[in-house]
């Protein structure tokens, strides 16, 4: 009868450790999200580590002049094909000048800092960007840069008029409304639904987890008493995750085939990807390796209380008899 009920007590142990393998590994992947998709301090690594802004701004850059080149400058339409090229020339180096890296990482920045606050629920819009200073000073280095170019010649009538015209006219807007643009084309609702989805989910993973991993060693405890029920806990936790270290572990070996596989048919980037999963990997895997050395230590001092306690248990025997 005690045979069968151990037998018994060990089947229930091993369906709750798989539960629990299960249950560590998703709050491991969780984790992991959270210290990096989800965490500011990411995004800035990933871009002080990459040459995304100056991709970024090239590629910008380059899409403008196309579009000014086969629309026209709109500043003067009796200007001569030379003059008009030279402005156009200007008009880029200008851009370049005033619009660099430095700016496009401060932009991109405060544009994920507002996109975090918002999906987590800390704000109730995306907000906007305010380029209106920087907007100011291109318009002031474009002119500098047109009449140095011209060799101190204004070659424009009503200089400031223009360009401010020219400036609206090619979509330089004061501020960059964040709403609106990650908005169009897009069902509204069905974005405010996935938020809210999102936001709940994101308010468990900060408190269940904690109450959920205390609920597992109780019952741990409860059924296999104490020496055995940690044993059995500190083992779910140990396999699950070294299972989910060596995972991430997988992927470091091939990033660099994950990401040209990613990348593939593209030139844009410059090693984003690339950078992005390594120190996505390198973040990821600290909690489960914590997780690792304290189940370890947990499980390894349990053994050795056990056998201690089972010694001095023996010696009692052997003294009384």
């Amino acid at each position: 009868m005690a045979g069968k009920t151990n037998a018994v007590t060990v089947i229930i142990l091993i369906i709750i450790s798989i539960a629990l393998l299960f249950f560590n590994s998703l709050f491991l992947f969780g984790s992991g999200l959270q210290r990096t998709v989800l965490n500011y301090d990411f995004y800035e690594e990933v871009l002080s580590e990459t040459e995304f802004s100056e991709s970024l701004v090239d590629g910008l850059t380059d899409e403008i002049y196309e579009s000014i080149e086969e629309d026209g400058t709109g500043l003067d339409d009796e200007m001569p094909d030379e003059m008009e090229e030279e402005m156009l020339n200007t008009f880029v180096l200008t851009l370049e000048e005033t619009f660099d890296s430095e700016w496009m990482d401060g932009v991109i920045l405060e544009v994920i800092n507002n996109s975090l606050g918002y999906i987590k629920g800390d704000d109730e819009s995306l907000g906007y960007v305010d380029i209106s200073d920087k907007k100011q000073d291109f318009e002031n280095n474009l002119l500098s840069n047109i009449e140095e170019s011209m060799g101190g010649v204004q070659p424009i009538a009503n200089d400031e008029i223009q360009i401010s015209d020219f400036m609206e006219s090619n979509g330089f807007p004061d501020k960059i409304e964040l709403d609106h643009l990650f908005g169009e084309g897009t069902d509204e609702s069905s974005i405010d639904d996935g938020i809210n989805t999102f936001q709940t989910i994101y308010s468990l993973m900060i408190i269940t987890p904690f109450i959920v991993f205390s609920a597992f060693l109780v019952i741990f405890l409860l059924i296999g008493g104490v020496t055995r029920g940690l044993k059995w806990f500190s083992s779910a936790i140990l396999v699950s995750s070294a299972v989910v270290a060596l995972f991430l572990m997988i992927l470091k070996l091939n990033i660099t085939k994950i990401s040209e596989l990613l990348m593939e048919g593209s030139s844009f980037g410059g090693g984003l990807i690339q950078t992005s999963l390594d120190i996505f990997i390198g973040k990821a895997v600290f909690f489960p390796l914590v997780f690792i050395i304290l189940s370890f230590i947990v499980l390894v001092g349990t053994i050795i209380f056990e056998k201690i306690k089972k010694g001095n248990g023996q010696e009692g025997v052997k003294q009384s008899s």
